[in-house]
């Protein structure tokens, strides 16, 4: 996790940046806490030893290291949470690109119904008295969107994924969110420029006003 030079000024918050693949959401954080004075926590899924795997297996045959993956992303990101919880007890707000939700979204696209069973149960049991995002910035794109922010950054483990995958990701985030019963802001990433301060600007105020009526 990574502190930014200013500190925040009222109650500590909790902010995340969730969406499909290629939404921009690692770039928005980090902008985010800067304005913000707050930690900026990454999703920690380059640490993950199954992943490569995982990218290497065909796709009829993933379904056999699907569960251990997914398994390996719960494990650490409840551990990031972890770290995240002592920063929010010091009067620190966080912003991360990511939230918990993230792996029960792919663990539906990724694992068999019985092993999704399975997974959700444990993931259940493991986010009991984790700290949640006071506030989840959903970024949504269409799917050619998406594609070519993905093909602009090159990640090789991304390099085989289509557009009609990309608009599952995007779909089943919307699905979740709609249902989830949390607070959340949606902005179109295709029409918002992180790297416009007028952008910026109006996205900080309008997450904050978000933040003070849930708070109300």
């Amino acid at each position: 996790m990574q502190q930014s030079r200013e500190q925040p000024t009222g109650p500590a918050m909790f902010a995340a940046i969730e969406g499909a693949t290629g939404a921009g959401k690692t770039t928005l954080a980090t902008r985010l806490a800067e304005r913000l004075g707050a930690a900026v926590a990454l999703d920690p899924f380059d640490q993950n030893p199954f992943l490569p795997g995982y990218h290497q297996t065909a796709h009829e045959r993933r379904d056999r290291v699907a569960l251990p993956m997914e398994m390996g992303f719960l494990a650490l990101r409840v551990g990031a949470l972890r770290g995240i919880a002592r920063h929010l007890s010091q009067a620190s707000s966080v912003v991360a690109d990511w939230a918990l939700i993230k792996s029960r979204a792919f663990a539906a696209l990724t694992l068999s119904a019985a092993d999704a069973g399975l997974f959700f149960q444990t993931l259940d049991l493991w986010a009991a008295g984790l700290p949640e995002p006071d506030l989840i910035v959903h970024l949504r794109a269409d799917a050619q969107t998406l594609a070519a922010r993905v093909r602009g950054r090159g990640r090789g483990i991304e390099k085989n994924l289509t557009e009609t995958e990309l608009a599952r990701q995007d779909g089943l985030f919307a699905a979740i969110f709609a249902r989830a019963g949390l607070n959340v802001v949606t902005v179109d990433a295709a029409a918002f420029d992180v790297f416009s301060d007028r952008d910026m600007t109006a996205l900080t105020a309008r997450l904050l006003r978000a933040c003070r009526r849930e708070a109300a």
